[in-house]
């Protein structure tokens, strides 16, 4: 049976989640957790079944000891530097492999922003990629990392805290590095939040304009906001169910938090719409986020209604 679906989006936007929703429901498939990671296989061999993850509280890496040995060995001898991906070509063999599993596959990348229409049609898929507003992304990028107060958030952001590493979160200096030169977009070196800000723009926007600027019918993807996932579960989740041909446990929706939305300060939230025009990537934010529901998408980034506004209940 070949893979069936792809929920993909950048790192902390909601796409555990939604993984671990789709994956509860749907026991009789394989759903397989960051697939591309460079650190999957040396998560895989330290692994027991049902041992949870230190950061997501969930065993994440269980399904991939259910794969049948000689074609988890093929998948090792494959997998090789995906940390960010261009050329679809570079995955292949390796996703080929997991096209052959017996079973139906459900793949959790946050590494194929720049390929997923390509591998969807590849493979015949379709495809899910999750948004999140960049304050609250950046909020929850450091904290696994670095539990900083949120003052100290904010000094990081204003470049008043030095990052010697931007890989340590996430690998931020790699994806930069990549994503700048391909998109003839720089900053200065020592501009962590900004480099974050060009991350975050360009792995949203590319999914983007793949699933809704192409045209209906040119792509097999979907976008939904982790803002309308939080607010609108019934509705965001049958758009997926729908989407992907998978089922949704409904109760499953009474675990979703609300306190993971609208986390920013508003000082993070000037700061944070400050750099977005330093950078000229203001319009692009906005267009990402122009299919959100206008009353609780952030104002900053073309909504109708505050932050304060939708915390006290005003959708």
């Amino acid at each position: 049976m070949p893979i069936a679906g792809i929920i993909n989006g950048y790192y902390r936007s909601g796409t555990t989640l939604l993984w671990w929703i789709v994956k509860s429901s749907n026991p009789d498939m394989l759903h397989l957790y960051e697939p591309l990671s460079p650190l999957l296989f040396s998560a895989i061999d330290t692994h027991q079944l049902g041992k949870r993850d230190k950061m997501h509280g969930l065993p994440i890496w269980d399904d991939y000891l259910l794969i049948p040995s000689d074609i988890l060995d093929a998948m090792r001898s494959k997998h090789g530097d995906f940390t960010i991906v261009f050329n679809p070509s570079i995955v292949y063999p390796y996703l080929d492999t997991i096209d052959s599993i017996d079973k139906q596959v459900i793949l959790q990348p946050n590494r194929m922003h720049f390929i997923i229409d390509d591998v969807s049609n590849r493979y015949s898929v379709n495809w899910v990629h999750i948004i999140r507003n960049p304050a609250d992304t950046f909020i929850d990028l450091v904290k696994p990392n670095v539990d900083l107060s949120m003052p100290m958030i904010e000094r990081l952001a204003e470049g008043k805290l030095a990052v010697v590493n931007p890989d340590y979160f996430f690998w931020v200096g790699d994806m930069y590095r990549v994503i700048s030169r391909n998109f003839a977009i720089r900053t200065d070196k020592n501009d962590f939040f900004g480099k974050f800000l060009i991350v975050w723009t360009f792995s949203n926007l590319v999914p983007y304009y793949y699933a809704v600027l192409r045209g209906k019918g040119k792509s097999k993807g979907l976008i939904v906001y982790f803002e309308e996932l939080v607010y609108e579960p019934v509705r965001v989740a049958e758009s997926i169910s729908k989407h992907l041909g998978v089922r949704i446990n409904y109760e499953l929706l009474n675990t979703i938090n609300r306190s993971e939305a609208y986390k920013y300060s508003s000082k993070l939230e000037s700061i944070t719409v400050r750099k977005l025009d330093e950078l000229g990537l203001t319009e692009f934010a906005k267009m990402v986020y122009s299919h959100c529901s206008s009353s609780l998408k952030p104002e900053w980034l073309g909504g109708n209604s505050s932050r304060e506004v939708v915390l006290v209940g005003g959708v």
